[in-house]
């Protein structure tokens, strides 16, 4: 604990509160450099916004979801991680990048379609009373 608590003391690291909502998960996670997580929808939100992120072991679905988009690499099993080890996965992390433009803007299409789809398929009748 002592080297987080230095490393969040110098502002090195903040410590995200926890989120009320699922807009409030998405926008802290969204406005991320990195994001070290072991709750599998900030994995997921941070793939989606193309932040780097590494994953800690405690849950399976954790782990599933990052073989599963081709970044096992960063996951970490176990319950107890070094800092370091940490560090050195999240900085492998990053600097394999990713295009956060092009994630906006896949989900924004994603968005667009579904609104059309419920527009589509979820209209009032015409005509109903």
């Amino acid at each position: 604990g002592g080297q987080l608590s230095g490393a969040v003391a110098a502002g090195c690291v903040q410590v995200a509160p926890p989120p009320g909502t699922p807009a409030d998960l998405a926008a802290i996670v969204s406005g991320a450099r990195a994001v070290v997580a072991h709750r599998l929808h900030a994995c997921i939100l941070a793939h989606a916004y193309a932040v780097p992120a590494v994953g800690l072991g405690w849950d399976r679905k954790v782990e599933s979801f990052f073989a599963a988009v081709g970044q096992g690499d960063r996951f970490m099993p176990g319950p107890f991680h070094a800092p370091d080890d940490v560090a050195r996965s999240l900085g492998m992390a990053a600097a394999a990048g990713g295009d956060r433009a092009a994630a906006e803007a896949e989900a924004d299409a994603a968005l667009n379609d579904i609104r059309l789809m419920l527009a589509e398929n979820w209209a009032p009748a015409r005509g109903a009373a």
